[in-house]
């Protein structure tokens, strides 16, 4: 896509940070509280599944042998050529 744009010198990064959960897990539990409702109004899982969840996800950030992944993020830069 970068290179249909017009771009030459190209560069692609991709990073995933990794921690025992912690902070980072606390990170992932309030990102599905807050997706939660929109989850249980698609039908993907009930209330009580998702109080469960959240409740799960918060026991395993006392739990130092928990990973916790974040999502993975791609940073691509180009430049266009000189005219």
């Amino acid at each position: 896509m970068v290179a249909d744009a017009g771009f030459t010198k190209m560069g692609l990064r991709v990073h995933q940070p990794a921690d025992r959960a912690g902070a980072s897990g606390l990170l992932l539990k309030w990102s599905v509280q807050e997706a939660g409702p929109a989850f249980v109004g698609a039908g993907l899982l009930t209330e009580d599944e998702l109080q469960r969840t959240i409740r799960e996800m918060e026991s395993a950030t006392e739990d130092p042998d928990v990973l916790a992944l974040a999502l993975r993020m791609s940073l691509v830069w180009g430049q266009r050529p000189s005219a």
